[in-house]
């Protein structure tokens, strides 16, 4: 029998865990800049509304958020630091569940003089 082969109702779980493991990867991959686990209160504001936000990682191109609920998200949007009042113009690259990964639209901020750092 081969033993890198698993059956049971893990295995299918196992094997979109590995899945989503190898893509992340993949994407961190593709990224220029390494991203910064952080964990920050952050708005949204787009469309008239606001949504309160936690962002969870960072990297000077882009970062990705955890939302109530995503399906209401704008595809564009300003996103707002509560600790300090950065505000970066984003739009929507990604979408898992709650998390969503967006790319700042503009470089050419206080921020992005910072060395890229959002906050």
């Amino acid at each position: 029998m081969d033993e890198n082969l698993t059956t049971g109702p893990g295995a299918l779980l196992d094997h979109r865990a590995k899945s989503l493991d190898q893509d992340r990867h993949a994407m961190e991959e593709r990224r220029k800049h390494q991203r910064v686990e952080v964990d920050e209160a952050a708005y949204i504001y787009g469309d008239g509304s606001s949504t309160r936000c936690r962002v969870r990682n960072v990297s000077p191109e882009g970062a990705a958020i955890d939302v109530p609920n995503p399906s209401v998200l704008p595809d564009r949007f300003k996103l707002t630091t509560e600790k300090d009042r950065v505000t970066r113009d984003c739009r929507v690259i990604w979408i898992i569940q709650n998390r969503v990964g967006v790319a700042f639209e503009c470089q050419n901020s206080p921020a992005a003089d910072r060395g890229g750092e959002f906050f």
